[in-house]
């Protein structure tokens, strides 16, 4: 099999379920199946991750299922030197952060998932606390655990970061030169867009406070090779 052209090689491995890599990667050469498998993820049109909130009474995002809420990640760059796989949420609709709801403390965690087998980032708690102190409207976040990082911006809920609009660039980028990390795109804002809504309704009265005090806006997400193939 060696001695196939790259193409070829390429176009079995779509045929591939991707819990096979690991099996694959004992008998090939590890910059074939580099090759072979980010070419499949970049063309992917599908979420390749989900970043899931164990608990939507704490954090929460418009896709939800039973008592977890979700964001789905697609592919964006891959970093072949830490052999890490970069990717992001779909900036352009609203499934790019959570509300954070200041309601009461469970054992709920962020987590990356694929199919029935996680990896745990960090408790939904360490997250909601960061935002009882902080005086400042938002704060750029890094989240590390071995094998995957989070890059994100917690922003406090105030009536200057709502909007139905993405017209204005982003104020700064911390991204350099010898990042690998993939450069924000330009039209991004670190703003919430409200979900337009084409209903008109009659005066509606809560009938519970408001317990958001605040929003997880998820820029990018990174995991290493080995962990993401052990999603699979």
């Amino acid at each position: 099999m060696d001695k196939l052209p790259l193409e070829i090689l390429f176009h079995i491995f779509e045929y591939l379920p991707l819990s096979t890599y690991k099996v694959l990667y004992t008998l090939l050469p590890q910059a074939t199946l580099d090759a072979s498998l980010i070419q499949r993820l970049r063309h992917d049109p599908e979420a390749i991750l989900y970043l899931v909130s164990t608990n939507l009474h704490e954090l929460s995002s418009t896709q939800r299922y039973q008592n977890e809420s979700h964001l789905p990640l697609y592919f964006a760059s891959f970093d072949s030197v830490q052999r890490r796989i970069w990717t992001w949420p779909h900036f352009l609709d609203t499934d790019y952060y959570f509300r954070v709801k200041d309601a009461y403390v469970s054992h709920g965690k962020l987590i990356l998932k694929r199919t029935t087998t996680s990896y745990p980032l960090i408790s939904l708690w360490d997250i909601r606390k960061r935002f009882q102190t902080r005086k400042e409207e938002d704060e750029l976040v890094t989240i590390e655990r071995q094998g995957c990082v989070l890059d994100g911006c917690l922003l406090k809920k105030t009536s200057s970061n709502m909007t139905t609009t993405t017209t204005l660039r982003r104020s700064h980028d911390e991204s350099n030169e010898d990042d690998a990390r993939p450069s924000l795109p330009l039209h991004y804002v670190r703003k919430v867009v409200k979900t337009p809504s084409n209903k008109k309704s009659a005066i509606t009265i809560p009938v519970y406070p408001d317990p958001t005090c605040g929003f997880l806006l998820v820029e990018r997400v990174a995991i290493d090779l080995t962990t993401f193939l052990d999603l699979y």
